[in-house]
């Protein structure tokens, strides 16, 4: 054999090896792309382009303990959290705990991170599709499909509705001058906007773009005390599960009062739920304020429940909730803040808008009774905010739809909400 020959076989071997290494490096540094062929059901082959991050092994403990201190920094940065980002409302934001981090560092270093957040809000926007909107109560969306509105099916339920919106901020002040601003309990990024004289509430997001959730705490009435009807005072909330087991409410426990639990807000059907099954197996019911017991009924697979003493009945003991400033010699707050923003608004009429009143019950687990304690303001639906465009979210409710809602309400007392 030519000596010559061996050592041709040896450049060649050399040259593919320097041509592999040429080849990953480009492979790696994103200047050249590699694919993988992969064949479908069909028996067609099909190009994939394989990610270096997709094809990197294991390391090798034994291999990394030959070197001092490999395998304690390999272990250390494997146990690092890279996750620097956190959903807030509709947005992914950088973490204020990761900034907070960098506020002493040198100069040098606090304007690379000043880059990496104004690069971040650049793709705010596009983030904001992979986010949730966060919900500040633990909240529970009924499964069931809204009968009341006729949509039967998923996805047949009515298109979103249209509230009447000011191009500014500026705009709404000209339209509506003295009005009351305060932001909103449940949701900071929210500017609420009162207007007394015309018995209106609108909303704005004044920073960004900005999506309320539904079942949102956005205010109250103020301090008050519930007691028998007096149709006689029109400035008082009624007492009123106009919905059935749709209504929204929000419910704690006795413990839970004075602890830092948050109470759950949703449906009376999935709230109430877990509560009457539990009142089931001591042999017992769920009792309600002023609507008796909660009855389960279900007919050919369909479940709701319904009131043993509902709106109408002669043992329904009908309430308002009296506020404590409507009351002669007592004065109420000078200012204005979230807890009574909807205090001058209070009317047994009701609104028209998304806004609706949340009530909430405290639940005696030894007599297995809901108890009704005060009305708040919520969210009937998802509220979709642009940046600097106010939306009117709450209206005085006419005498037409005032008829309309009577009547509604008058057809949902009796009857269960079924659902398959």
């Amino acid at each position: 054999m030519d000596p010559s020959y061996k050592r041709m076989r040896h450049s060649a071997t050399f040259s593919d090896a320097r041509v592999a290494n040429e080849v990953a490096a480009q492979w790696i540094n994103r200047s050249r792309v590699l694919y993988d062929t992969v064949q479908d059901s069909r028996g067609q082959l099909t190009k994939v382009a394989n990610h270096p991050l997709d094809s990197i092994p294991a390391p090798d403990e034994s291999v990394l303990k030959e070197v001092p201190g490999a395998y304690e920094a390999w272990k250390g940065l494997s146990s690092l959290e890279f996750r620097v980002c956190t959903v807030r409302g509709p947005k992914i934001i950088i973490h204020p705990e990761k900034l907070a981090a960098f506020q002493h560092a040198p100069l040098s270093i606090s304007e690379e991170v000043g880059c990496l957040e104004q690069e971040h809000r650049q793709y705010e926007d596009l983030l904001a599709f992979l986010s949730t909107a966060s919900m500040p109560n633990e909240t529970e969306e009924d499964p069931r499909p809204d009968v009341a509105t006729g949509a039967e099916e998923a996805g047949t339920g009515a298109p979103p509705t249209e509230y009447a919106k000011f191009e500014s901020i500026d705009a709404l002040h000209a339209h509506a001058p003295g009005l009351i601003e305060q932001h909103a309990t449940g949701d900071k990024h929210v500017t609420m906007l009162k207007d007394d004289v015309r018995g209106e509430v609108w909303f704005v997001s004044k920073n960004d773009h900005h999506i309320v959730p539904k079942y949102t705490i956005m205010g109250s009435y103020a301090s008050g005390t519930l007691g028998p009807r007096n149709l006689a005072i029109s400035e008082a909330v009624p007492f009123c599960l106009c919905q059935g087991d749709k209504s929204m409410v929000q419910i704690i426990t006795s413990v839970e009062e004075d602890s830092k639990s948050k109470p759950k807000c949703g449906t009376l059907y999935l709230l109430a739920k877990p509560l009457e099954k539990k009142a089931a197996q001591k042999g017992t019911s769920l009792t309600i304020t002023a609507y008796g017991k909660l009855m389960a009924e279900g007919v050919a697979g369909k479940h709701a429940y319904t009131f043993e003493f509902p709106e109408g009945h002669p043992k329904h003991k009908g309430m308002d909730y009296f506020l404590a400033s409507k009351v002669p010699g007592k004065a109420g707050s000078k200012t204005t803040s979230s807890g009574n923003f909807f205090a001058s608004l209070t009317t047994r009429d009701g609104w028209e808008g998304p806004l609706g009143n949340m009530w909430r019950f405290t639940f005696d687990s030894v007599r297995h009774s809901l108890a009704v304690r005060k009305p708040q303001v919520a969210c009937k639906d998802n509220i979709a905010l642009r940046k600097g465009v106010p939306i009117k979210v709450l209206w005085r409710r006419t005498a037409a739809s005032s008829v309309v809602a009577a009547a509604q309400a008058r057809e949902a007392a009796p009857a269960p909400i079924m659902a398959a």
